[in-house]
């Protein structure tokens, strides 16, 4: 686990930062809370400083950890990505995100692949229900 340091900025501002990612927490005045913000997000309204260096803490943790899986993707024969891309620590890890997809309903029709986000394809089915057996 990746332990974030914080460093008063000015007054009233406190930032941390990894070699991936920085964090800075300031107060909104007209609002009476704190705002966290990241390199692509920002939290509004928490209680209090603690509380969003908390936040700030638990988002490194799930983006490191995000970071260290497999991403996925559902691509029809077309080419069109199909879905969320997902991460899985694995390729059974993913085929049980897909056989999920399944009994919601919610994969293609027609023939599509499975591919990892360095371009492996890690399975294609002619039917979703083919998944069942893979």
């Amino acid at each position: 686990m990746s332990t974030l340091r914080w460093t008063a900025l000015d007054d009233d501002t406190w930032g941390a930062a990894s070699t991936e990612r920085s964090y800075t927490v300031r107060p909104d005045a007209a609002h009476g809370t704190w705002v966290l913000e990241t390199d692509d997000r920002t939290w509004h309204e928490l209680p209090t400083r603690e509380v969003a260096q908390e936040v700030a803490q638990h988002a490194h943790e799930v983006y490191v950890s995000d970071t260290g899986t497999t991403r996925y993707q559902v691509v029809t024969a077309g080419g069109a990505v199909r879905g969320e891309v997902f991460g899985a620590v694995d390729d059974a890890a993913a085929l049980e995100v897909l056989r999920s997809r399944l009994r919601a309903g919610n994969l293609p029709l027609a023939p599509f692949r499975l591919v990892t986000d360095d371009g492996r394809e890690v399975g294609s089915w002619r039917r979703a229900h083919e998944l069942r057996q893979a």
